[in-house]
């Protein structure tokens, strides 16, 4: 696992934001949402300690559970 975490870059940012559902205008910028999942990943931290600089944990872990529910693993749904 690595342990030092950063952000995505502009040309990483632009592959991305077209993959992600656009529907539903959110309060926090997707690209925070998305580099909070990154650290997250990254520290292997658990939710609850989330970085005072991204959103509240919750509200991380609903856009998660809403795009494995929408991109699900493998084609399948979870």
């Amino acid at each position: 696992m690595q342990e030092k975490f950063s952000a995505l870059t502009d040309p990483e940012w632009e592959v991305i934001k077209e993959i992600i559902d656009n529907q539903r205008k959110i309060k926090h910028e997707k690209r925070v949402i998305i580099n909070a999942l990154l650290w997250l990943l990254t520290t292997g931290s658990q939710w609850r300690n989330m970085e005072s600089k991204y959103p509240p944990w919750q509200t991380i872990y609903y856009h998660f559970r809403q795009w494995n529910i929408v991109y699900p693993k493998n084609g399948t749904d979870s």
